[in-house]
């Protein structure tokens, strides 16, 4: 019990208080302190907080009155929804301060946080923070309204170290009375906000964030017939400050439900607006239905039309409505009344003519008449600023089906969570810098200077992105402060000898990314997206020349080369080579001008783009995987998985089991191998070793594979200066050697000049002198062959840039369709043996 005597303190001209304390229900009391201006209980604590003499302490009874936290030079403090308290510094003695921030938090411990006044230039407003409304303290963060200058309000959270950081500004400012706010914050979706915003020359509109304030963007609206498509019109919803926020508002985890004013052309209506997915998308309720009340966690969506004796309700979550006349034409309230057997919602009509209040009963248990089982249920991921991921983690809800008709008679629904890759989105700023227009700016208000830092192991640094903190390499939050914080080196650095990039195909164009030098994502960076000739599926095989900047795409039968024009392939194509057969997949190697393909039959072939000759590889292939940074292909047989250095040779593992993928990292000695039915299997085990310990994991992927592969141009044999060749015409599996080694491999599958043997091996026009031509190229009146082969029995001679197909002179970029390649093998093995390399026994799963 708190007591207070009155006292008048005529120095200061205050009322001022004796404070006493009663531990025993007011038997005894005990004198506290004098000169005490206000106290107050912190609620569900055993703190006291009161102000004497300048002086806030805060106190614990239920420890013999330890005192917990002092602050000095103190005007007032307020107590903010009983989870934090503000303290006002007096200005004339704290120049520097305006107030301080100390939250309750669950385990009923203070924590305080200091707001500087010269941080951002931001200046408190009292009227504001008065208003307890105004602040927010939810998954984990606190929010607060600060003004940046005289007529710019501003939404502000704190950092990792502390600081103040600016979220979003051109904040509306609402009147109190009317119990309104600028911003509201998600109670269950950590990162998810509303805000009202007036931008400049623009009218207030409700804008959504869902990374914590990095990207807001207008909403977006479900309904395709509704004329709020492609931003037709604005919507500014009432973001109310009431103490039922989350009853009222969020009924549920991924619901929300708010009432607003819809402007479209010059004309503003008011209605209730609603949204099942966490806000990422709207549907707008008729202007005449008021009332909304939501049912069984959306199994039914009630409402009342205004002034009519009708009301509205759907069973699908608004996809599709029905309506019914009733003897009630002013429903000033509506309750829903659940139990495990009934499905009701009650209703208050009042005559005010007769002045009678009526009660009405709904009962929706027929129809939902049966119990929701497992099929009724479905995953329902919350939907991110850029996918599903934030932070990490994937949100997600085991939630009923719009349109299964049944009762959802779960107690509670349990929010779920997954880990997901780090994305650009979750790079946090470093001390002293704040998130601006995708970028960590310095603090044009801190004593922090730009730094030019440099690499740790040489490299170019990224010194514009210092202010971005580096993830930690195991979640997607920022590391932790530790002693190397104020390094000389750069945390972000690219190569000068090579680049690593993603390069990844969608239906309509090349996206590419660069990464750092070790092949880290670098925060700010953005696709680029190149566009494509034509529409291509997954069942086109078509692979990327970075280096020349053209791609390679297997169409009907035929190679063709398309070549980048500022972001854009150009529909002008080049044939390059016609194939009797089709083609699976493809891969190229720009260091060496190979073109790895798998064929319909199971053979992997590769071709020389310089001489224009093809090599089996292996037959009964399933599936490849080409390495550009250790120049090696990975793949799989019918019975076998085979890892390939092309200046090696080929070692294979017996597998028995039905392997769509496998794919293997020299650099962290995993093996990856995804079966037919979408498990993946993981060992870590060192090519060349005695024995492969199956370990880590079996896990069910129940997404689609996508595979990012970094290249890197890198030598081979390390620092040697020694020319690096490969010949498809070597017979054994290592046609990739060191041609100035002794130890290179000679032996060839046909002899010099043995035209009959390699016109097998031709996959274009083949001369008499055993030289190949890609294109079918002749009678052009150039001597390609050397021979003049390609200039004999010409009908007709055409120009330099034609050649003649079928007796027509035709573009040199096109094929002559009268020839088509058909492998024939002289006298390679139709499959790779089991185990190359006799010295060493492999046993595998």
């Amino acid at each position: 019990m708190l007591s207070k005597y009155f006292s008048y303190d005529f120095q200061r001209e205050n009322i001022v208080y004796e404070m006493y304390v009663s531990r025993s229900f007011g038997n005894n009391f005990e004198h506290i302190s004098d000169h005490v201006v206000e106290a107050a209980w912190i609620q569900n604590t055993s703190y006291i907080i009161y102000i004497a003499n300048s002086v806030v302490r805060i106190i614990d009874v239920a420890h013999n009155y330890t005192e917990m936290f002092k602050f000095y030079s103190v005007k007032r403090f307020h107590q903010i929804r009983n989870e934090f308290i503000v303290i006002e510094y007096d200005q004339a003695f704290e120049k520097d301060m305006i107030l301080e921030i100390l939250h309750l938090n669950e385990n009923k411990n203070l924590t305080a946080k200091i707001v500087h006044e010269n941080h951002f230039g931001v200046k408190s407003n009292y009227k504001i923070y008065k208003k307890y409304n105004e602040f927010f303290y939810l998954n984990g963060a606190l929010y607060i309204l600060v003004w940046k200058n005289s007529y710019t309000l501003c939404l502000c959270t704190f950092n990792q170290y502390d600081q103040i950081i600016e979220l979003v500004c051109d904040l509306s400012l609402y009147d109190t009375s009317g119990g309104k706010c600028s911003v509201v914050i998600n109670p269950h979706l950590s990162g998810v906000i509303y805000a009202n915003l007036h931008k400049t020359g623009l009218k207030t509109r409700t804008y959504a964030s869902f990374d914590n304030g990095k990207n807001f963007v207008p909403l977006e609206f479900k309904d395709k017939t509704s004329e709020c498509q492609e931003n037709a019109c604005g919507v500014e919803l009432d973001l109310e400050c009431s103490t039922d926020l989350i009853e009222s508002t969020f009924p549920e985890k991924w619901m929300v439900k708010l009432k607003g004013t819809l402007h479209r052309k010059n004309r503003g209506s008011y209605h209730t607006f609603f949204s099942f997915n966490g806000g990422k998308s709207w549907k707008i309720v008729d202007s005449h239905v008021e009332n909304l009340t939501i049912l069984n966690r959306g199994s039914v969506l009630f409402g009342t039309e205004v002034m009519s004796g009708r009301i509205w309700f759907s069973y699908n979550e608004g996809w599709s409505w029905y309506r019914q006349d009733i003897a009630a034409s002013n429903i000033i309230d509506v309750k829903p009344i659940e139990s495990p057997n009934t499905q009701l919602i009650s209703a208050i009509d009042y005559d005010m003519v007769k002045k009678v209040f009526s009660l009405f009963i709904f009962d929706f248990s027929h129809v939902l008449n049966r119990t929701c089982e497992d099929k009724d249920y479905a995953a329902f991921y919350i939907t991110r600023f850029s996918g599903n991921c934030f932070q990490g983690q994937e949100v997600y809800f085991w939630k009923k089906k719009a349109d299964s008709v049944c009762v959802d008679n779960r107690n509670s629904v349990l929010q779920m969570t997954r880990p997901c890759p780090c994305s650009p989105e979750d790079f946090q700023c470093e001390r002293n810098y704040y998130f601006k227009d995708n970028f960590c700016v310095l603090n044009p208000y801190s004593n922090a200077k730009e730094s030019v830092k440099k690499c740790r192991d040489g490299g170019t640094p990224l010194n514009n992105l210092n202010g971005f903190a580096k993830l930690n390499p195991d979640i997607c939050s920022s590391r932790h402060i530790d002693l190397d914080e104020d390094s000389e080196y750069c945390d972000y650095c690219i190569s000068n000898n090579f680049s690593i990039q993603i390069f990844v195909f969608f239906n309509d164009n090349l996206q590419e990314l660069q990464l750092d030098y070790k092949g880290g994502y670098l925060p700010a960076s953005e696709f680029i997206k190149n566009s494509l000739p034509m529409r291509i599926s997954a069942k086109n095989a078509i692979t990327y020349d970075p280096r020349s900047k053209a791609i390679y795409l297997f169409l009907i039968h035929t190679i063709y080369r398309f070549d980048d024009k500022t972001n854009n392939f150009t529909s002008d194509k080049t044939s390059l080579y016609r194939l009797s057969f089709g083609i699976v997949s493809m891969a190229y190697d720009y260091w060496n001008t190979l073109l790895f393909f798998l064929d319909t039959h199971s053979r992997l072939f590769v071709i020389s783009l310089t001489d224009n000759y093809i090599k089996l590889l292996s037959s009964n292939v399933t599936s490849f995987q080409f390495h550009m940074s250790s120049l090696a292909i990975s793949f799989s047989t019918f019975n076998q998985i085979c890892y390939y250095r092309m200046f090696w040779n080929i070692i294979c593992f017996d597998a028995e089991m039905n392997i769509r993928k496998y794919v293997y990292s020299p650099e962290s000695q995993y093996h990856f191998v995804l079966l037919q039915n979408n498990t993946l299997f993981i060992a870590k085990h060192p090519i060349g070793g005695k024995s492969i310990i199956h370990q880590e994991i079996s896990l069910k992927l129940s997404q689609p594979m996508y595979i990012e592969n970094p290249i890197e141009i890198n030598h081979p044999y390390g620092s040697s200066m020694c020319q690096y060749t490969c010949n498809p015409l070597i017979r054994t599996a290592d046609f990739c050697y060191c041609s100035d080694s002794n130890e290179s491999p000679k032996e060839y599958m046909c002899k010099e000049g043995d035209a009959k043997c390699l016109n097998k091996l031709c996959v274009g026009f083949r001369c008499n002198n055993g030289q190949c031509r890609r294109n079918n190229i002749r009678c052009d009146r150039i001597d390609d062959c050397g021979d003049n082969t390609d200039e004999k029995n010409c009908d007709q001679t055409c120009s330099d840039n034609k050649h003649l197909c079928q007796g027509k002179c035709i573009l040199k970029s096109k094929i002559c369709p009268d020839l088509s390649y058909e492998y024939l093998d002289p006298d390679m093995p139709e499959s790779v043996p089991s185990k190359s390399r006799t010295d060493v026994s492999y046993e595998y799963f």
